[in-house]
């Protein structure tokens, strides 16, 4: 971490009186203050602790003091094309019907050699979405389906990092909320790269950069994209509204295409394993309501009327779209640290239309027995082919067919406390 340097001059009111304290030895001509260049907590916006000087340099703004009043908090908020090596800048778009279509990029580089880690927090975020299949008043139908190959394509805006380290998948849609981790030599820069297409859509962002060192625990493990450390939480696939646990899914909630990345989640030092159940779990009776879906749907379920899909078994290979979650069985397994659980095999992949320890389930039965697993480390693969299944009417070739749909994605929480 870097340090400040502020030589504070000692002005005399009176010389004979600073001369007696000079030679009383209890004050000297000048004091030196030092201060480290940390994270800092603004008027507005987060930044790091610089001297004014310091922050004019580095094109930043003071927003508020810091180091008991002897430097100023500074943030900085890139424009397109810019670039900084400051750590708690901002990449800021306010909402605008009126984007010039092309290329938009911000160059962000490490603020020190020793920075491994730097995660992206999207405070708001919003482009045009995917290609969705679009709905009749009947809901989702043999009649409504469009080309499999286009579902959940990022067409229009586009988002995505590009590092020396490896980056980030392409996004779109509306993903405030989220955040991504991207892993750095601490050397070369990382670009985030917008793709916009013009036209009256109304596009905003607000994005936080933050920069870790090598270790930090609030950095993450190498390679995870996200990484949560509330002992409970909420992980959802980009694209995914961030809505109320319970709250019915729209049909027209649609994943995107050609996702592969991991989810990382902290141990509970209390605990040996961690449970996830869809954040909305609707009861059999309302699932048969053409109008309801769950907040899990992942691909064509593995028979026509079944909505689960598991790895390891004869009906279901889970091998399009899926989430990995390894050594998956239910609670009472996972607490004495068993992870496999079916007698066809080691459950790794699910799919489907529901999430569930058991392949070719018709019941939806999670909220009663949450997946869980005591396999370490705790982390949600996902893979996201670049096709949905759409050739015939049916809940086992046609992802479009009957809800919850499996074009949808997840919104699946998470409790390490259980």
């Amino acid at each position: 971490m870097e340090t400040s340097i502020i030589i504070a001059f000692c002005f005399l009111i009176s010389s004979i009186a600073c001369e007696d304290d000079a030679k009383s030895g209890r004050f000297s001509i000048f004091q030196i203050i030092k201060f480290k260049n940390e994270p800092c907590v603004g008027n507005n916006r987060n930044g790091t602790c610089f001297t004014s000087a310091e922050c004019d340099d580095a094109g930043g703004t003071e927003a508020g003091s810091c180091a008991d009043g002897f430097g100023v908090c500074c943030t900085v908020t890139l424009a397109n094309g810019a670039s900084t090596s400051l750590n708690q800048s901002y990449i800021v778009q306010a909402a605008s019907t009126t984007l010039t279509a092309g290329p938009m990029q911000y160059t962000i580089c490490p603020c020190s050699d020793d920075v491994c880690r730097i995660r992206f927090d999207f405070t708001q975020f919003t482009l045009n979405g995917p290609e969705e299949v679009p709905t009749s008043a009947a809901g989702v139908s043999a009649a409504d389906v469009s080309a499999g190959s286009g579902i959940g394509d990022c067409l229009t805006d586009t988002f995505s990092i590009t590092s020396s380290s490896g980056g980030s998948p392409v996004i779109c849609g509306t993903n405030g909320g989220q955040h991504m981790y991207i892993d750095t030599d601490g050397n070369s820069c990382s670009t985030v790269n917008f793709g916009i297409s013009g036209g009256a859509t109304s596009r905003n962002w607000d994005i936080m950069v933050t920069q870790y060192k090598c270790g930090a625990e609030s950095g993450g493990p190498p390679g995870c994209l996200q990484w949560h450390m509330a002992p409970q939480g909420k992980i959802r696939s980009f694209n995914f509204p961030d809505q109320a646990q319970g709250v019915a899914v729209a049909d027209t909630v649609t994943h995107l295409s050609n996702q592969q990345y991991n989810i990382c989640i902290r141990k509970n030092a209390a605990t040996n394993h961690i449970c996830y159940t869809p954040c909305t779990l609707l009861a059999d009776a309302a699932l048969a309501n053409a109008n309801m879906q769950s907040s899990f749907g992942v691909s064509k379920g593995p028979d026509a009327l079944a909505k689960s899909g598991v790895s390891g078994t004869a009906t279901s290979a889970c091998i399009t779209d899926y989430v990995e979650i390894i050594g998956g069985t239910t609670l009472a397994n996972a607490i004495i640290g068993t992870t496999a659980v079916i007698s066809t095999g080691v459950a790794t992949r699910y799919c489907g239309r529901s999430l569930d320890q058991v392949d070719a389930q018709v019941t939806d039965n999670a909220m009663a027995n949450p997946l869980c697993t005591a396999s370490l480390p705790f982390r949600v693969g996902v893979q996201f082919d670049a096709d949905e299944v759409t050739a015939v009417a049916a809940a086992n070739t046609d992802e479009t067919f009957a809800r919850p749909g499996g074009i949808m994605g997840f919104a699946l929480c998470y409790d390490t406390t259980a």
